[in-house]
């Protein structure tokens, strides 16, 4: 850890030497990024190190570091508890799938689902990939400020503006470089996903004869994982850039809604 640089931009505010809310919105953002790179760097450590006795007691660690405990409860349903108040059970979401007929079946499916999940961001760990993501997702945040700022001096308002039709093609070239790299790992990956799946932890997950329940599981997990190391980065990004897209029309129908409040 102590070999991974920590951020030093704009933390003096910590000490009582300036205050955050005097801090621009670039400094904010580059600190976060900072940030966010340390914590991955952090987490990764558990795939990038070396095997050791005691690396899953350093895993739970981590968990329980940003909030995120795995707790049993008392039907043994293993769950992800955030700060005790919010629960996230894959198990309960795998309950509704119809596939899973049976207890075993089902914690097979979810076991198979997480396996594969994992060997997909141990893909990502890859330098080449790593960069390859990085400079998407840094050109991605560039592309919609300088789309922004150009649009607000343009106004010549301090109400930011996006054309909706750039912003709709914006979004779009994000989904196809997802579905690009789901295609990609599912394409390239196929019989290191089949190994997996052959296991005999997995024994009880029943298949058809042409085994498109797996592939249907394969593309479940390798989705899942691509949205999380993709889109989830972009999240803020694609929400303001989206809300600056269609502010006047929001502003609009807020006025509407106002004028007809009015009205018997």
């Amino acid at each position: 850890i102590s070999e991974i640089p920590f951020p030093s931009m704009g933390w003096a505010g910590f000490a009582g030497m300036t205050s955050d809310a005097s801090d621009s919105a670039s400094t904010k953002e580059t600190r976060r990024s900072q940030l966010e790179y340390f914590l991955r760097r952090v987490f990764s450590g558990v795939y990038r190190g070396r095997l050791h006795p005691y690396l899953a007691e350093v895993a739970v660690h981590l968990q329980t570091f940003v909030g995120c405990d795995t707790v049993l409860s008392d039907d043994n349903d293993i769950s992800l508890t955030l700060n005790n108040q919010v629960a996230i059970s894959e198990a309960t979401y795998c309950t509704r799938t119809p596939d899973a007929s049976s207890e075993q079946e089902r914690n097979a499916r979810l076991h198979l689902k997480r396996s594969i999940q994992r060997c997909v961001y141990r893909l990502f760990l890859l330098p080449s990939v790593e960069n390859l993501l990085s400079q998407f997702i840094d050109a991605a945040k560039k592309k919609v400020v300088s789309e922004t700022t150009a649009n607000s001096k343009k106004n010549q308002s301090n109400h930011l503006k996006v054309d909706k039709d750039k912003a709709t093609d914006d979004v779009e070239k994000i989904r196809e470089f997802i579905d690009s790299m789901q295609e990609l790992i599912l394409e390239g990956c196929e019989d290191d996903l089949i190994s997996i799946s052959q296991r005999r932890d997995f024994a009880a997950l029943k298949d058809d004869c042409d085994n498109t329940k797996r592939d249907e599981l394969f593309r479940e997990a390798v989705r899942e994982q691509v949205e999380i190391e993709v889109y989830v980065p972009l999240r803020s990004t694609i929400s303001k850039h989206l809300v600056y897209a269609w502010l006047n029309d929001d502003v609009e129908m807020k006025h509407k809604t106002k004028a007809l409040s009015k009205k018997p």
